[in-house]
């Protein structure tokens, strides 16, 4: 009998580890340029090394790269749950490879755009010890990052929409299938309100990057807009069909109960089953944003003022 300690199951990594690995990285590789003296400022030499714009730009990169791929992930599973409920599993494949289209579509174009806003961005080199064409990699891959982030984003709502949230719901299991796809827009809008309270950061004391912030700010506030108006009119169907829903439920509960020439028990099975359907119809949520959503919204708006104005004094 041959035993084994290995186990066949692969464990899958955490998304965000491959990011903070790379923000990690640059920051260890800035203090590997700190000069090997005897001195007893060193320590003070480590941390102006490491507390930079450098610095800065690995950790939003490796944000809106983190975000993207939570993104990506929530709405691979998203789709594949809501065709596999709808017994239409076979459209994935072709969804998957648009979407690898779409995703080489926009790195072209964000590379593209990185190229043309980095000397418009970034008139000097930060302070850092590192060289200088390490350094241009990691301004051209933030705003890389950043370019195709916003590209991906839109796009995304956009097709979340037209493939899966376009036509009205003709039931309540199409409803909640749809509110799967509607929850990963409301991720997108998480992760971009997530964003811009990180943005201020680059006009914080010293650091020249106050326009790249700026910059960042608008995109993403398109796409937030552009999230706002997916969940919106999603859920003014979904709505809609709650309505005429429960109404239809209402009058058929209304003539069995006038209707004396059937089984009593029979009619009582199916007014319980039609009570059970309209209790499922009201339990689902229509609102776009739900209240507590609402409040998180309410603070956003005052805190992202707040940090760009503390920031500026």
């Amino acid at each position: 009998m041959t035993l084994s300690i290995q186990s066949n199951t692969i464990v899958p990594l955490p998304i965000w580890l491959t990011p903070f690995g790379y923000a990690v990285a640059v920051a260890v590789l800035q203090s590997i340029f700190v000069p090997t003296i005897n001195t007893p400022v060193i320590s003070q030499v480590l941390m102006t090394s490491l507390v930079n714009g450098v610095t800065l730009l690995a950790v939003l990169t490796a944000c809106f790269w983190a975000a993207l791929l939570i993104v990506h992930n929530k709405a691979h599973s998203a789709m594949l749950g809501y065709l596999l409920d709808q017994n239409s599993l076979s459209q994935f494949a072709a969804f998957r490879r648009r979407a690898q289209i779409r995703l080489r579509n926009h790195c072209i174009a964000a590379l593209t755009a990185a190229v043309i806003c980095y000397p418009l961005i970034f008139d000097s080199l930060p302070d850092s010890l590192l060289p200088a064409t390490i350094q241009r990699m990691i301004m051209l891959g933030c705003v890389f990052m950043a370019w195709l982030y916003m590209f991906q984003g839109i796009s995304l709502a956009r097709f979340l929409y037209r493939h899966f949230l376009t036509q009205s719901p003709d039931s309540l299991h199409t409803m909640k299938c749809q509110q799967q796809v509607s929850d990963v827009v409301k991720i997108l809008l998480v992760a971009s309100m997530s964003l811009l309270l990180l943005l201020p950061l680059s006009a914080a004391g010293d650091l020249p990057y106050a326009e790249l912030g700026v910059g960042f700010s608008a995109g993403l506030a398109i796409m937030i807009l552009t999230a706002f108006n997916v969940l919106f009119s999603a859920q003014q169907k979904a709505r809609a069909y709650q309505h005429h829903a429960i109404s239809r439920i209402d009058t058929k509960l209304y003539y069995l109960q006038r209707q004396s020439k059937y089984r009593k028990d029979a009619l009582e099975h199916a007014m319980a089953r039609l009570r059970k359907e309209k209790k499922g119809l009201q339990r689902c949520q229509c609102e776009p944003v739900s209240f507590s959503m609402q409040l998180a919204l309410a603070l956003w708006s005052v805190t992202v003022p707040v940090l760009w104005w503390l920031v500026s004094v």
